[in-house]
């Protein structure tokens, strides 16, 4: 959740377009193929990047929730993450004032974090 905090280089490619993002992570070792809840897939994005999470390369993408609130969306795969398996219903957490949902699809892991009330974000998931 840390790495939803930080400001510098928030994103490495600045690109409101899911496939250019997609084509992104495929060009840097990630299978760029995830799989979103159509609500949330339809929001703005900012662009990307990628992040090292226990030696593993982990994708992260910016959105933005009602085109105002900032959330960043991490996007793992499965194999790499064997000991982390959420269910493929969103499960929702709170750490301080950032709010978290963790859930599967297909061969990814994501996790969506930013400092927005649990509702704003159950309305994508």
């Amino acid at each position: 959740i840390q790495h939803s905090q930080e400001d510098a280089e928030h994103v490495t490619l600045a690109s409101g377009d899911l496939p250019s993002i997609q084509r992104w992570f495929t060009e840097h070792g990630m299978k760029g193929n995830f799989d979103l809840p159509v609500a949330l897939s339809n929001q703005s994005v900012h662009g990307c990047r990628m992040v090292d999470w226990k030696g593993q390369k982990v994708g992260v993408i910016c959105v933005m929730l009602n085109g105002k609130n900032h959330t960043d969306l991490f996007v793992m795969d499965r194999t790499q993450f064997r000991n982390f398996n959420p269910s493929a219903t969103p499960r929702f957490d709170q750490v301080d004032d950032v709010a978290t949902a963790t859930w599967n699809r297909g061969d990814k892991i994501y996790l969506l974090a930013g400092k927005v009330p649990r509702e704003t974000m159950l309305k994508f998931l």
